[in-house]
């Protein structure tokens, strides 16, 4: 850095003032002289190349430097004692080189001879470069010098890289026009050059060697041109100083009058022709056109050079065509080629992207964009050849345009572009082998702009129609892009609700775009038909949003639906039929189909049944269409393809169940000519139900609907239905399917109510038959068989059990629970069974409308205000007994897992407990929990009869050590020694259950009916304090049914909205009368039921309804029953409480079909949904978020109203359950929770190591 700062003042360091005096030295030898000068110069070289900076001492000495280097040059050395180097000739030469350079005079005459006498071609290669660079020094002072320039085209001699085709065509100026010079002088130094040993490589070696790797070896003469031309264009471009701009635009000028004229001759004349034959000289080599575009790239991104080519349209012309031409690739062309086209490319993404390209340019950037476009196209030229390298450059300009489109220019423009380019693949490509690689992204570069530009008015869709129908025929890629933008597009005009205008029509139009599908080869037609159907179907039919009518959809797509449905491929006849069902069944809109339309399609629907690979699709799509009027003529086709095609057969079923008993005797239209009804059509559907509960993969529809099949015939008179349940349903429960053996249990119990007259022979089958044949391993169906059973005999409850019937239930239970281990979870519900019925079954008359199953009385209530605490003890490891405190009653409150209950006795007997069964007395559950109680005829009243005696002889009797004799003739028998041992026992152990005061006597009555049921023995007292107490409460708090809790919801017409639909506050009279049916209108405030989390105190409305049986309490929330808050526009008070419903019922009077998405919860998962169709009749749809089939209400089926509130209850009942099971895999039922918490408190709260005494002690 002090060497640099001393030079820019004028300053010299002291080595280099030396070297200084040395030079001018005249008396020194001329050797050390040139010496010094050359040391000098290269610290000048290393500082700046720039011309117009020179020292002092060059600018004073220049002329005597320049004659010093002539000087020694042409001395003759031979004559010299000390042999003169290579070295030292090679400075002398290099100081020349550097000295003439600056911007000051020079002997140009001389310069000239020495600059001819170095470029000899048998001169060392050194020599002839240091000639070259006096050549364009000599330039630099005048670029109109003659000699430098013929020099410089001889030099160059062109001559060497024509091809042998055009050689005696093409002539340029060679290098014999180099003479050997005149002056004898310099000969003697060039033939001294000539003795020295050459050492190393030629400094042209590196650029040569990265251009053979494009070319391949090149020849000698071959190599020196390309190196010269490629240091005359570097020249052009390295000048420094204020000269730079000046010398920049004299050389490009010069080169285009010479060198670049012998190259492009049209592009260089003043109007250049674009796409002349002459825009690169033929017969020259591809590497040279190379050269000249890595230039011109490199002035172009030079910031103070490119404004100048760029701005001067003369000029940008020029530049625009050379690197034009590079896209014009020949059958012949090498890798150089692809090199050149490749750094265009480069170039022109600069370009798309406005980079490197001046503002004033970018003023007129249509203009330019679309003179740009023009070359490239020749890329797409496959005449040529379709060689891989040229397919990876036309997939490169197309990503470039890809990206480009949204840069702000003309979308015209692009689409002209793309359409030339289209049509040159397509005139050029072999239509033998078309070429994929290629013709797949330029199909989704065309299909992606014209969906981009498809509200461009002038869009001539027939042009671009012309060449993707033939891409289209074979490509499956091609398809699939149309498919992607498709969706987009279709999502846009979903959301302008398909109004007319611009993409409307660029929307139907891009449906034909593609051509005929009937002419596609069978994959991508089969491809086309799936990507219109899911455009059609899955993303407008099937989504939220407005959707068009069905007559606007059938006016575009019916005729080209109907042909591939009657001429297209197997899978596009399927999906096409699909489809246009889809269309038909629209249901988000009120418009019906036009008749002309449903006539055609009940023509081809029966023309279809003639194509057996179509009979799945027909049943499928049937219960969509045959709502429509007409469409019943296919019905008598659909069932004998049913009975054909049963794994496909189920909707269709489902549809027809019920219509039989609806139409009765009225003719059922067909084409066969056959006389029917549609009763007649009763026979056919039982059947065909029959063999799909046969079939594995049916069966568990098909159950359902033939238990919905059955209720039908039922309510229609058919009481001979029932055999259908005893001759084939009841055998399906021993199916080794466990999910067909559950689900028909399931319809069994769904049967209970509705047959009274097979209690007998359905119990016994499934005690003496399934109880029996049913392993343990099948706990899920056990479990169900157990509550089948339940069911048959509570339900079932007015007509009697027989003893025979109960004794085998027990005894085969009995025998079940001593061959598993205790740990089995089916010893608790075999156990749970057999005490519930035991306890309800034998001892209570269940009835079907009561609401509540336990006692409502709290045990303060029932004391009738007593202060005396009540007594608690366990009775057994799940029962807590407790006796409330009542001078004259004996009251006690049993808490078990099958609920809470009150007695009360008194003017009671002794009376003798039943026999009990053996097997059953056998039986722990039955022997710890069961109570038989035998109620007698009223007995005489206390006064009649002394009631102390008998009660100390019943004492004495039954327990002798509590016999006393007798000591006294006054006052009551032994009166007084029971009193003090009392008062004993209490003493010894029992002292903290003294009573209070005034509480004497309060347990007499409730003591003596224990004594006489014997369980005093049984009993355990427990600890009575406040925990204890609290337990208590909660235990209560948990009831004994399994408490539901199922959302209702009303939609009324033209509400699909989450706020309209809650802000209901009524509906139909067709919805209040399911409602009735639904369960049992209750007042909420005094509900003693399942509540669900209504509040009793009126924010949830005033009344609800509510339905309970044996197992279930089910309270409805109501949407339209609760109050609506009018400045709540969410109605949160209603939502708190359907939202957290698992299951909604929704009854929908609206046209559309209910979205899953219409009310958003995280707690709903499955949806019931009813829409009321012909006059009694109603469709059920069923939405899930979890994949589960309850019953025995499925999707698609067609109930009449006298069925609708019961299945409908039932089909939420179970899926509340099942869903519940899915979400818990251990979920627990209620009376199992009870039991539990029962056996916890036991545990936790017994008194420790209690004595016999302490029982009899704390009841007095």
């Amino acid at each position: 850095m002090k060497n640099f700062a001393s030079w820019f003042v004028g300053k010299s360091t002291e080595d280099e003032s030396k070297q200084r005096q040395i030079v001018l030295d005249c008396s020194k030898s001329i050797r050390k002289r040139l010496c010094s000068l050359s040391a000098l110069l290269k610290s000048t070289e290393k500082q700046s190349m720039n011309p117009d900076k020179f020292s002092d001492f060059i600018k004073s000495n220049h002329t005597i430097l320049i004659e010093l280097c002539i000087h020694f040059l042409r001395t003759d050395h031979t004559k010299s004692k000390v042999k003169v180097t290579w070295e030292e000739i090679s400075n002398a030469l290099r100081c020349l080189v550097d000295l003439t350079r600056y911007t000051l005079s020079i002997p140009i005459s001389t310069i000239q001879e020495i600059a001819t006498s170095c470029l000899n071609e048998n001169n060392r290669w050194e020599v002839r470069e240091y000639g070259f660079n006096l050549v364009l020094n000599l330039l630099n002072k005048d670029i109109n010098l003659e000699v430098p320039n013929v020099l410089m085209l001889a030099l160059l001699d062109f001559n060497q890289l024509i091809s042998e085709e055009a050689k005696g065509q093409l002539f340029f100026f060679d290098r014999s026009t180099i003479k050997n010079t005149s002056n004898n002088s310099d000969l003697l130094w060039i033939n001294l050059v000539k003795t020295f040993e050459k050492t190393g490589e030629p400094a042209q070696c590196k650029l040569i060697n990265d251009l053979e790797k494009m070319t391949g070896t090149m020849h000698k003469r071959a190599k020196d041109c390309i190196f010269f031309f490629s240091k005359i264009l570097d020249h052009a471009i390295s000048f420094e100083g204020s000269s730079r701009i000046q010398q920049f635009k004299l050389w490009f000028s010069m080169l285009k009058q010479t060198l670049l004229y012998m190259i492009y001759p049209a592009f260089c004349m003043p109007a250049p022709n674009i796409g002349n034959d002459l825009g690169f000289r033929n017969g020259l080599p591809p590497i040279l056109h190379y050269v000249v575009v890595k230039w011109i790239i490199q002035i172009i991104k030079t910031a103070d050079l490119g404004h100048i080519i760029m701005n001067c349209n003369y000029e940008f012309e020029f530049i625009v065509n050379v690197i034009g031409e590079s896209f014009r690739l020949t059958e012949s062309y090498n890798v150089s080629s692809s090199e050149s086209a490749s750094i265009a490319l480069k170039l022109y993404e600069d370009w798309m992207f406005q980079k490197s390209m001046t503002e004033e340019l970018k003023k007129e950037w249509d203009r330019v964009i679309s003179k740009l476009l023009e070359y490239p196209i020749a890329l797409f030229d496959y005449s040529q050849d379709a060689s891989p390298r040229r397919i990876n450059l036309c997939k490169e300009f197309l990503r470039i345009l890809n990206e480009s489109k949204g840069n702000g220019f003309d979308r015209k423009i692009l689409l002209d572009c793309a359409l030339k380019i289209s049509n040159k693949t397509l005139q050029t490509q072999d239509p033998a082998r078309p070429l994929q690689d290629i013709v797949e992204p330029l199909a989704e570069f065309l299909i992606s702009l014209l969906a981009d530009s498809i509200e461009l008015a002038y869009i001539n869709w027939d042009d671009y129609t012309s060449i993707l129908k033939n891409w289209s025929i074979k490509s499956e890629f091609t398809i699939q892009i149309w498919l992607e933008k498709m969706r987009q597009i279709t999502t846009s005009i979903k959301d302008r609700q398909f109004k007319q205008g611009q993409l409307l029509d660029g929307w139907l139009a891009m449906f034909k775009v593609l051509g005929d599908p009937l002419k596609f080869q069978e994959r991508v037609q089969i491809k086309w038909v799936q990507a219109l159907h899911e455009v059609l179907v899955i993303i407008i039919l099937n989504n939220p949003q407005a959707s068009p009518s069905p007559n606007f959809m059938l006016n575009i797509f019916f005729m080209t639906l109907s042909k591939l449905i009657r001429q297209g491929a197997k899978e596009s006849q399927r999906l096409s039929l699909v489809t246009l069902v889809a269309i038909f069944s629209n249901t988000k809109c009120q418009e019906m189909p036009l008749q002309c339309y449903l006539e055609h399609l009940c023509l081809l629907l029966y023309m279809s049944g003639e194509k057996c690979y179509l009979w799945s699709t027909l049943l499928e799509s049937a219960n969509k269409v045959l709502e429509y009027p007409g469409m019943h003529f296919i019905i008598y086709m659909l069932l004998k393809i049913a009975r054909s095609d049963l794994a496909h057969s189920i909707k269709f079923l489902f549809h027809i169940l019920c219509m039989p008993n609806y139409y009765g005797q009225t003719k059922l239209e067909n084409t066969e000519g056959v006389e029917m009804t549609y009763l007649d059509m009763k026979g056919n559907i039982k059947e065909i139900l029959m063999k799909c509960v046969d079939e594995p993969i049916t069966a568990v529809s098909a159950l359902h609907g033939l238990t919905v099949f059955i209720l039908d015939e039922l309510d229609s008179g058919n009481e001979s239905i029932s055999s259908l349940i005893t001759s084939f349903l009841q055998f399906k429960c021993l199916s080794e399917n466990d999910e067909i053996a559950i689900t028909s249990l399931t319809c069994l119990q769904t049967l209970s109510t509705s047959f009274p007259n097979l209690h007998k022979p359905i119990l016994d089958f499934l005690i003496n038959k399934c109880l029996q044949e049913i392993p343990n391993t099948k706990e899920k169906v056990f479990k169900s068989l157990l509550n089948t059973i339940q069911s048959w005999l509570l339900i079932s409850k007015p007509i009697p059990c027989e003893d025979t019937l109960l004794s085998s239930l027990f005894t085969k239970l009995s025998n079940r629970l001593l061959a598993i281990d205790s740990s089995n979870p089916l010893e608790s519900e075999i156990s749970t069974f057999s005490s519930f019925i035991s306890i309800y079954y034998l001892n209570y008359s269940y009835s079907q409308e009561s609401t509540v199953f336990n006692s409502t009385l709290t045990d303060k209530d029932f004391a009738e205000g007593s202060t005396v605490h009540p007594l608690h003890y366990a009775l057994g490891s799940s029962v807590i007994f407790t006796m409330i405190p009542h001078s004259e009653k004996a009251k006690f409150v049993l808490r078990n897992q099958f609920g809470r209950f009150c007695w009360e006795a008194y003017d009671f007997m002794v009376f003798e407990p039943s026999k009990i069964h053996e097997d059953m007395d056998n039986f722990s559950p039955l022997k710890e929990q069961k109570i038989e109680l035998k109620i007698n005829p009223p007995p005489l009243t206390v006064q009649e009869e002394p009631l102390l005696p008998k009660l100390l002889k019943f004492i004495a009797d039954t327990y002798p050590e509590c016999a006393i004799e007798e000591t006294s003739s006054e006052g009551p028998v032994g009166f007084v020694k029971i009193n003090d041992i009392v008062e004993d026992f209490q003493v010894e152990g029992c002292a903290e259950e003294k009573k209070q005061e005034g509480g004497r006597g309060q347990f007499n009555m409730g003591r003596y009916f224990l004594a006489n049921l014997g369980l005093t023995d049984k009993l355990v007292p427990l600890q009575s304090d406040e925990k204890f107490e609290r337990g208590l409460g909660i235990l209560d708090a948990l009831l004994p049914r399994e408490t539901l809790k199922i959302g209702v919801i009303y939609v009324a017409p033209g509400q699909q909205d989450e706020k309209e639909i809650l802000a209901n506050s009524g509906g139909s009279a067709e919805f209040q009368d399911f409602l009735l049916a639904l369960g049992d209108l209750v007042d909420i405030q005094d509900h003693q039921g399942n509540l669900g989390g209504l509040d009793p105190n009126g924010t949830a409305g005033k009344v609800s309804i509510s339905y309970s049986d044996w197992q279930y309490d089910v309270i409805f929330h109501v949407v339209p029953l609760m109050p609506t808050d009018p400045s709540d526009g969410q109605q949160v008070l209603k939502k708190r409480h359907v939202g957290n419903d698992i299951v909604h019922i929704v009854w929908s009077d609206h046209y559309k079909d209910y979205r899953q998405d219409t009310m958003l919860t995280h707690f709903n998962i499955i949806i019931i949904i009813i829409y009321p169709v012909e006059q009694g009749f109603f469709r059920i749809q069923i939405l899930k978020k979890v994949s589960v089939e309850c019953g025995p209400l499925l999707d698609g089926m067609i109930i009449p109203a006298h069925l609708l509130a019961t299945l409908v209850r039932q089909t939420a009942i179970n899926s509340t359950q099942q869903a519940r099971h899915n979400k818990h895999l251990n979920f627990e039922k209620q009376l199992q929770t009870r039991k539990k918490k029962i056996q916890e408190l036991i545990q936790k709260y017994p008194i420790q190591n209690p004595q016999k005494h302490m029982v009899y002690a704390s009841m007095f």
